[in-house]
């Protein structure tokens, strides 16, 4: 029959009687008046008696804080596995994830691809289409060349306003990624900031939208900054007539120099060397 399952079966520990073979030899080798004495004899054996029980309860404590830790080690072993599962399981999901979502982004590349090929061949209806695709799979190249086909009408209708609301995602999403240093947004920088740039376009001319000279300054000069030599030379023309900032010659010259030495420099611009402009 075995026992309950809250009753813990203790081993035979040799401790208690190895103390117990310490204090016979010890009585023994007291005088015998000490045990004629009862006060004394009760003492002495009383004191052995309660350090043995101290001993042995020292002993029952530890073997059921064994007992009790070796029990929860065994509740908490299928835990610790099933995270160790949970966590590889989402571990090869992730890299799933990647797996399609870089396979998407081939696809999407392939759309943009496709478009400027037919573009080359002036088959606009055709790019249009490819851009098209892209955009509404929300590729940022995608969104500026189809914002580009409805700004221009290239192999469709003209459509302003719907121009204008793909090139506005297009450049927000360019400003992000590249103010961040976004990796796939690196690797496109050039296209990305033309769309920066065109926002800006669209926001000075009023193209499907209400005309911003502030807001198409601000991204102007988000362009400028990151190089694009048309945005560079805006920014200019903006400090120097005063449109959407302070007007200031000195940071016109700046950017005019700047969009000069990439090889877009104005005819009749001479100005802008002069050394107070240093």
């Amino acid at each position: 029959m075995n026992p309950p399952d809250n009753i813990i079966i203790l081993p035979f520990h040799p401790l208690p009687f190895f103390w117990l073979l310490i204090f016979i030899p010890f009585s023994l080798s007291l005088p015998s008046s000490f045990f004629f004495n009862s006060n004394l004899s009760f003492l002495f054996f009383f004191f052995v008696f309660c350090f043995m029980i101290m001993k042995v309860k020292d002993i029952e404590d530890h073997q059921k804080i064994e007992t009790g830790f070796s029990q929860i080690q065994q509740q908490q072993q299928p835990q610790r596995l099933v995270n160790r599962v949970a966590c590889e399981q989402y571990q090869l999901h992730q890299q799933q994830e990647e797996k399609i979502s870089e396979k998407k982004k081939i696809d999407i590349d392939h759309y943009v691809q496709k478009g400027i090929e037919y573009h080359e061949l002036d088959e606009l209806e055709k790019a249009t289409h490819q851009f098209r695709i892209a955009a509404k799979e929300e590729s940022p190249i995608g969104m500026l060349l189809y914002g580009l086909s409805l700004r221009h009408g290239w192999g469709c209708r003209v459509n302003s306003t719907l121009a204008f609301q793909y090139l506005q995602k297009a450049a927000e999403f360019a400003v992000d990624g590249l103010q961040k240093g976004s990796s796939s947004c690196s690797t496109r920088k050039g296209e990305l900031v033309i769309a920066i740039y065109e926002l800006g376009v669209a926001l000075q001319q009023g193209w499907g939208t209400t005309r911003s000279p502030e807001t198409a300054f601000y991204y102007f000069k988000v362009a400028a900054q990151l190089g694009d030599a048309d945005a560079q030379n805006e920014v200019a023309d903006c400090y120097y007539r005063g449109y959407g900032t302070k007007k200031d010659l000195h940071q016109a010259a700046t950017y005019y120099r700047l969009a000069a030495s990439q090889g877009r420099g104005l005819i009749g611009n001479s100005w802008i060397y002069k050394t107070k402009y240093d």
